[in-house]
């Protein structure tokens, strides 16, 4: 992907959801296990907490919380078992869904289509389910399905910031497919006005505005983007290409290795969206 994974979109969405659903729970760690201004250390052991002492569904919900954080510590594995043990108490389309992007996320692309498969089989118009396997089409490369998907949570979702992420996600595949820019930028637009600090839409943005050889707007967003997130590489690469269109080759150089440095495969995945490199020979420099 150019911008962040799902898991880190949607955490505090998913972490929203939690809180109303757990929000009945007496437990006093209860609240930070589901707090989202926290760190995922301490969620942990507030998760722990609660999941020693409640065997209910207030510990099912803890397990999914202590879930969303052991994946933002990359600590993958743990993230499973408490899946697997939250799932284990009762089928949930969310906790599939949710656990389709952890795997996702860690490269289990067979195991993520199961579970996405299986929480749209529960729940059809289950928003994080569309959402996530919007995700695993992009993948694919299937982006008019991938904005079928989005377009279906953003007429059908409740919460409007699953809708408002769904927005940003068309945007991207708009960008990626050149499918309709025009909309694509709209999308990005309210998408911003929605979430100003989101660098996956300024990533977004300046893709579309780079397709339409808008340069200089396509350089403005990006650097706003990696303002926001420094460690995207396509922001820093697709930068380098416009800053190269408009005749600066020091800056596209420097950009094309900050890029590479993240991301060494970033020039080969742009390629496949039929963005051609700066130089054939600039890539191989140390």
């Amino acid at each position: 992907m150019g911008r962040a994974a799902l898991p880190a979109r949607i955490a505090l969405a998913c972490i929203g959801l939690l809180v109303g659903c757990g929000r009945h729970s007496e437990h006093p760690e209860m609240k930070h296990c589901l707090a989202s201004g926290t760190t995922p250390e301490s969620r942990v052991q507030a998760c722990s907490a609660v999941i020693r002492d409640e065997n209910d569904e207030h510990g099912r919900f803890a397990r999914v919380g202590r879930a969303h954080a052991f994946a933002e510590l990359k600590r993958f594995a743990e993230a499973e078992a408490d899946y697997a043990a939250a799932l284990g108490v009762r089928p949930d389309p969310f906790v599939f869904a949710f656990r389709s992007a952890l795997r996702r996320s860690s490269g289990d692309m067979e195991g993520a289509w199961s579970d996405v498969n299986e929480a749209l089989r529960l729940d059809p118009g289950n928003a994080f389910a569309l959402l996530a396997r919007a995700e695993l089409l992009g993948a694919r490369g299937e982006w008019l399905k991938v904005i079928g998907d989005y377009t279906i949570v953003m007429k059908t979702a409740t919460d409007p910031e699953l809708k408002s992420l769904a927005r940003g996600g068309r945007c991207w595949a708009r960008a990626v497919a050149e499918l309709d820019l025009d909309a694509g930028l709209a999308d990005c637009d309210r998408r911003l006005r929605e979430a100003p600090d989101d660098a996956n839409s300024y990533n977004s943005r300046g893709f579309l505005h780079f397709r339409a050889g808008r340069h200089a707007d396509a350089i403005s967003d990006y650097s706003r983007a990696i303002e926001l997130d420094p460690s995207v590489a396509s922001s820093y690469y697709v930068r380098g290409l416009a800053h190269g269109q408009l005749g600066d080759a020091n800056a596209a150089d420097a950009d094309l290795q900050a890029a590479l440095a993240r991301e060494p495969g970033v020039v080969e995945r742009y390629r496949g969206y039929g963005v051609r490199e700066i130089t054939q020979d600039a890539e191989t420099k140390p």
